[in-house]
């Protein structure tokens, strides 16, 4: 029976997301830049990947073993086909705790088995650079259509946060111009589920 829900819930997966191929084939590409002077820029292009009203999504967060299915197709075969995109730094770059040296990375998404989703950075040859854990709150009030991702700046300083506004998720990953790595943020990750109070 546990094998028979589980393509059930595969099935069922596999029939959403074809839903939203099509469009997101087509997916227009964002580009956001914030530069702190004419030396200093963090640079993020994406495509504005469409949560096709959010089917999916339920699916991704199933504690169950359809969620799990719906998981491992979404991270190994879905995101390496639409939901990419690139992060540009002219300086070196502490983002979410790890240090990058100035240059162009990939970038993409995964979401693991506690339901958390990370941002993840590879190289130009894709290999994988860094996984950072992101925070996010759910707001279903405010969800947004297309995945949003913006450079925004602190009130002093060179550094900020890149907010990503996917669905009814949100989550800011902090960054530093020019600052060495220090230990990870202390507010531990929190599964995508999580409400927005």
């Amino acid at each position: 029976m546990n094998t028979l829900a589980n393509l059930a819930a595969l099935c069922a997966f596999v029939a959403i997301a074809p839903a939203q191929t099509n469009t997101n084939e087509k997916a227009p590409t964002a580009t956001h830049a914030l530069a702190f002077d004419k030396d200093t820029e963090v640079s993020v292009s994406f495509a504005a990947f469409t949560t096709a009203g959010g089917g999916w999504l339920r699916q991704l967060n199933d504690k169950g073993a359809g969620g799990t299915q719906a998981r491992k197709y979404y991270n190994e075969q879905y995101i390496t086909s639409y939901l990419k995109g690139s992060l540009k730094l002219s300086k070196d770059t502490q983002l979410g705790g790890n240090a990058l040296s100035a240059g162009s990375y990939k970038l993409t998404f995964r979401i693991d088995e506690d339901l958390v989703w990370h941002l993840v950075l590879l190289s130009d040859k894709d290999q994988e650079i860094c996984a950072i854990a992101m925070n996010t709150e759910r707001d279903d009030k405010h969800a947004a259509s297309r995945l949003s991702i913006t450079p925004i700046a602190a009130a002093e300083g060179k550094q900020g946060n890149l907010r990503v506004h996917f669905g009814p998720l949100r989550a800011d990953v902090p960054f530093v111009v020019g600052k060495p790595a220090t230990a990870t943020p202390a507010k531990q990750p929190e599964a995508a589920g999580t409400k927005k109070d």
